[in-house]
């Protein structure tokens, strides 16, 4: 990743669903997705995550705020990182 790259990396918090479309607000159709990681909470260790996975490969982003998974592994009961790089960076 470029360094311009780098500065311009958007990244959102998801709640974690069956595979297929999820809402990423904020990323739009032919941004350049560059990572979903999936976690979920440690039962009863406060403040603690297990790393599902790095998920990356699994998703496109189908739609404008929308990322999908038909078919991948599902995140439900837990969370998602996912980074992009928009296509026009001004934005």
């Amino acid at each position: 990743m470029a360094q311009s790259d780098a500065r311009n990396l958007k990244r959102r918090w998801i709640a974690g669903g069956v595979a297929g479309n999820l809402v990423a607000t904020g990323i739009k159709k032919g941004d350049l997705l560059a990572y979903v990681g999936g976690f979920t909470l440690v039962e009863g260790v406060p403040n603690t995550f297990n790393v599902l996975n790095d998920l990356t490969s699994q998703f496109t982003v189908s739609a404008d705020n929308q990322i999908n998974n038909t078919g991948g592994t599902s995140s439900a009961g837990g969370v998602l990182l996912v980074e992009w790089i928009p296509r026009d960076p001004r934005r």
